[in-house]
C-alpha cells in the first residue's frame, strides 16, 4: 500500500508541476505582450492627463470669475462701501463658532422639538380627526403619484411645450415679416409717387 501510494504521489506531482509550469509560463506571456505593457501604461497617463486637465481647467474657470468681480468693483468703487457687511458676518460666525453659541443653539432647539414632538403626540387625537387625517393621507397619496406621473410624462410635456413655443414662434415672425413687407412697399409707393410729381411739376413741358 506504501508503495501505490508513493507511486501515485509520483505521478501526480509532474503533471501538477506541469499546470503550475503551465499557468506561470502564460501568464508570463501575457505579462511579455506588448499590448499588455502598452495597456497597463496608457491607463494611468490618460487618468492623469484627464485630472491635470480639469485641474487646469477649474483654474482658468476661477481666475475668469476673479477677473470678472475684480472688473465690476473697478467699474464700480461704490460696492467697497458695503464690504463692512459681509465681514461682520464673517467675524460673528467666528464668535459664534469659538464660544459655543452653535452647539448651544442646535441643542436649544433640539430639546424644544421634542417637546413639541411630545406634545402633538399626546394630544394627536385632538389635533388631527380620524376624518382629517384620512383627508390628508389621501392628499398625499393623489400628490405623489401626481409627482410620479409628471417624472414620467416629463420630456413628452418638454417636447410639447416647445413645439408650440416654436409653432408660434414662427407665426409671429410670419407676421412681422408681413406687417414689415407691407410698411415698406408702401413707403416706396409714397416716395415713387413723390417724386413723380416733384419731376412733373419742375419739368412741365414732360406732361405734354
Amino acid at each position: 500500500m506504501a508503495i501505490a501510494c508513493g507511486s501515485l504521489q509520483s505521478k501526480t506531482e509532474p503533471g501538477e508541476r506541469c499546470t503550475t509550469d503551465g499557468d506561470s509560463d502564460s501568464v508570463d506571456n501575457l505579462a511579455a505582450t506588448p499590448a499588455f505593457t502598452q495597456s497597463s501604461r496608457r491607463v494611468p497617463t490618460a487618468l492623469f492627463q484627464k485630472k491635470s486637465s480639469h485641474k487646469a481647467s477649474d483654474i482658468y474657470f476661477i481666475l475668469l470669475a476673479w477677473a470678472i468681480v475684480l472688473v465690476q468693483i473697478w467699474l464700480n468703487l461704490w460696492v467697497l462701501q458695503l464690504l463692512p457687511i459681509p465681514v461682520a458676518v464673517w467675524v460673528m460666525k467666528k464668535l459664534v463658532v469659538h464660544f459655543g453659541l452653535k452647539s448651544f443653539a442646535a441643542r436649544t432647539m433640539s430639546l424644544w422639538w421634542a417637546m413639541l414632538e411630545k406634545f402633538g403626540r399626546e394630544r394627536e387625537e385632538a389635533l388631527l380627526p380620524g376624518p382629517i387625517k384620512g383627508l390628508a393621507q389621501f392628499l398625499l397619496r393623489i400628490d405623489t403619484k401626481m409627482v410620479v406621473w409628471l417624472e414620467r410624462s416629463l420630456d413628452k410635456i418638454i417636447s410639447i411645450f416647445i413645439i408650440i413655443l416654436l409653432v408660434a414662434g414662427t407665426i409671429l415672425m410670419g407676421l412681422l415679416l408681413t406687417a414689415m413687407v407691407h410698411h415698406e412697399s408702401a413707403h416706396i409707393i409714397d416716395v415713387t409717387g413723390n417724386l413723380i410729381n416733384e419731376t412733373v411739376s419742375n419739368h412741365p413741358e414732360w406732361a405734354k
